[in-house]
């Protein structure tokens, strides 16, 4: 999972070769432990709405929603608001400095 700076100021969420076990109503979020490993963890500290996760396998990207810095935060976890549960979570890649996308 890495971040991209886009050419007008704003960051992309890639993901690659992704894959989780499909359910409904997920959601991707940003959140600032490495990688929560419970729902308890994940509850530990605020998270922040990235996107809804309709498509549960492949490379993706995501525009982060304007006004969230992602360098704030080291993980990305896929939260079902419909079970409260941390369906899943990956350590954030940041590769100073972010990647800069071409286009």
């Amino acid at each position: 999972m890495t971040i991209y700076r886009l050419a007008n100021g704003r960051h992309a969420l890639r993901l690659r070769d992704f894959y989780v076990t499909p359910n409904i109503d997920l959601e991707i979020r940003f959140h600032p432990l490495r990688k929560p490993r419970t729902t308890r963890q994940y509850l530990s500290a605020p998270a922040r709405f990235v996107a809804p996760l309709d498509v549960t396998t492949g490379s993706m990207n995501f525009l982060v929603p304007a006004g969230v810095d992602p360098r704030r935060y080291r993980s990305v976890v896929i939260w079902c608001p419909l079970i409260t549960s941390a369906y899943a979570a990956a350590t954030l890649d940041h590769r100073p400095p972010l990647a800069e996308s071409v286009s």
